[in-house]
Formats: structure tokens, sequence, C-alpha cells
């Protein structure tokens, strides 16, 4: 179970990533240009992100449901709800520039992605 999170999560997180950076990029100066400073409309852009990204996905550059968790509804919810908490998570840590905290969190995500797979091989044999 282990093994398939961490060698698929590289990949899940690209493809997550299509979805954020539009939304985020696009929507964060919106924000800023309509005053808008609630936390809840973070999380709503990451649930935007989530379903563009599996919607991307499946409907468009695959044609096919890639990851198994959105077969089903409650899978569909359960990554939904992952997008609103990563949308107030990047609320929490965003401070009209990138934070120290954000970007350390960023790269512990990153390389926790690369180094996994790696020890999980090295453990296995």
């Amino acid at each position: 179970m282990l093994s398939d999170i961490f060698n698929y999560g590289p990949t899940l997180f690209l493809i997550y990533l299509i979805g954020f950076l539009p939304t985020f990029i696009i929507g964060t100066p919106l924000l800023s240009y309509f005053k808008i400073r609630s936390v809840i409309i973070f999380g709503l852009l990451g649930l935007c992100s989530v379903m563009v990204s599996i919607f991307l996905v499946q409907e468009v550059i695959i044609g096919t449901k890639v990851i198994s968790g959105s077969r089903t509804s409650f899978g569909l919810a359960l990554h939904y709800l992952t997008g609103f908490f990563a949308g107030l998570y990047f609320a929490s840590t965003y401070k009209n520039k990138l934070s120290a905290n954000f970007i350390f969190s960023s790269v512990l995500v990153i390389l926790l992605f690369i180094v996994a797979p790696k020890m999980l091989n090295i453990f296995s044999q």
C-alpha cells in the first residue's frame, strides 16, 4: 500500500499541479483586487483546482479514470475535500508573498516524493 502511494505520488502531485497553478495564479490576484480576505475562499479555490485536475485527466488528457480513488462518488468527495484543505493550508501560509514556512513545507513534500520510493525499494529487498 505504501509503495503504491509513494510510487504514484509524484504523478498525482504533477496532475494536481495542473489544476492548482492556474487557479491560484489567477485567483490570488483577483482576490487581492476585490479585497476579499476570507480563508474559506482559498479552500474553495483548492476544491476547484482538484475538480479541474481530475476533469482534465479523466476527460481530456487520458480519457479514463486514472486516479483509482476517483472512480466512486465517495472517492471524488475525498479528493475534493483534500483540495479544500490544501487551499486552507495555502491561505494560512500565504501572506502576499511566499513565506519561509510555505517554502519549507513545499520543499519537504517534494523531497518526500523523491526520496520515499527509493527508500521503499531499499527496504523491500
